[in-house]
């Protein structure tokens, strides 16, 4: 009996080689990789950002295909490239993630402003709440899952990226800074909280994958608490680990 993990290994070596030599990802990182592709197509959390080496969208893309026509995954998965950086995402949930929190207008933003003597938690402003209206109509017009959707810059090239991924992959705030002023923040002497959610992944070595981490400043953590999630198998999921 061919043992899942061995495939989901061979195949991110076969489609994810970069470099002058292919070099190919090790194990550890293809295991990690198809943890955070599973979490995608389960709905457990709207997309991942790739970075497990400098494999191209395209790249990815096979990738992600190869894992669908295997019955590896129950859903076809969206490609998004943004400023050189990759997203698989999952559709459906990435809309709806959207247009609640326009709706709901639920977005928290942290200010990290190098001006500020610490960060200062916010609401969505109008600018945050334009670039979310732009990328799910974005997302909504170039839903496809044969090729890889290739965000312009013009749209970009005026947003905030670093509060537009933290929005993107589900994070229960995002920073935010004025980047017209420079890219310096006042996180520098602020004390920092990680919070991450592990799955537990059966391999030779008997190690663990995790999900997702994020940190914020440890002033904020009366606002956050990692909601209740249920785990593909029924488990509840609470503190941050299942098993």
């Amino acid at each position: 009996m061919v043992n899942p993990a061995d495939i989901f290994i061979a195949t991110a070596q076969k489609f994810l080689s970069c470099g002058n030599k292919k070099k190919r990802l090790p194990p550890s990182s293809c295991l990690d990789l198809a943890v955070q592709i599973l979490a995608v197509n389960l709905g457990l959390k709207p997309a991942v950002l790739y970075d497990s080496n400098a494999a191209s969208a395209e790249q990815i893309l096979h990738y992600v295909n190869s894992l669908q026509e295997m019955g590896l995954l129950s859903r076809a998965l969206q490609i998004v490239s943004i400023d050189g950086n990759t997203l698989v995402v999952n559709s459906g949930l990435m809309k709806s993630h959207l247009a609640d929190l326009l709706q709901k207008r639920s977005l928290i933003t942290v200010d990290v402003c190098p001006w500020r003597e610490q960060p200062t938690l916010s609401g969505m402003g109008g600018k945050t709440e334009d670039m979310v209206k732009d990328i799910l109509a974005f997302l909504s017009k170039e839903e496809t899952h044969s090729s890889v959707s290739v965000l312009g810059e013009v749209l970009y090239s005026q947003w905030n990226l670093c509060t537009l991924f933290g929005v993107l992959l589900g994070y229960p705030a995002s920073y935010w800074f004025d980047q017209a002023q420079g890219f310096e923040n006042c996180l520098s002497m602020t004390p920092l909280v990680v919070n991450k959610v592990w799955v537990s992944w059966q391999t030779a070595d008997g190690k663990h994958s995790g999900i997702e981490g994020w940190k914020h400043f440890s002033a904020a953590c009366t606002h956050f608490k990692l909601s209740k999630v249920v785990s593909p198998r029924g488990a509840n999921v609470q503190d941050g680990h299942w098993d």
